[in-house]
């Protein structure tokens, strides 16, 4: 479950792409994309692994990445399953020292214009927060 990998890697100041539920399932979560929180700055979760090892149909055992056999990874990485069974994965992890979210919610009605507003939000947001001064 994420919260296991989270709690091991925080201490460290890295952390994986992970969701907002701490006990959703690690190889789920990045084989079928994953959206998390750090999104804007790493994508889709999938994009996050680096080697993928499973047992295929035929009963071997493989490590994919993008340089042994990348058509396999490729597909692997949020391709829906169905290729094999996964028994470990590498993730590529980021420094991360504080994190900021939140939600906010509104009546359906308003919907498009809020979807509107919030495209044009993200057009001109910055990839990264603005510096404190420290004073």
């Amino acid at each position: 479950m994420w919260k296991d990998v989270v709690a091991a890697t925080a201490p460290h100041g890295l952390v994986p792409p992970h969701g907002s539920a701490g006990t959703v399932g690690v190889v789920g979560y990045l084989l079928r994309g994953g959206i998390s929180f750090y999104g804007r700055k790493v994508g889709l979760a999938a994009n996050s692994l680096r080697a993928v090892e499973l047992v295929t149909a035929d009963g071997e055992l493989r490590r994919v990445d993008a340089d042994n056999d990348p058509e396999l990874f490729w597909a692997v990485r949020g391709g829906g399953g169905g290729f094999g069974v996964v028994t470990a994965v590498e993730v590529a992890l980021f420094p991360a020292a504080t994190v900021h979210t939140g939600a906010a919610f509104w009546p359906a009605e308003h919907g498009p214009a809020l979807v509107a507003a919030w495209q044009d939000w993200c057009r001109q947001a910055p990839t990264r927060p603005p510096r404190r001064c420290g004073c």
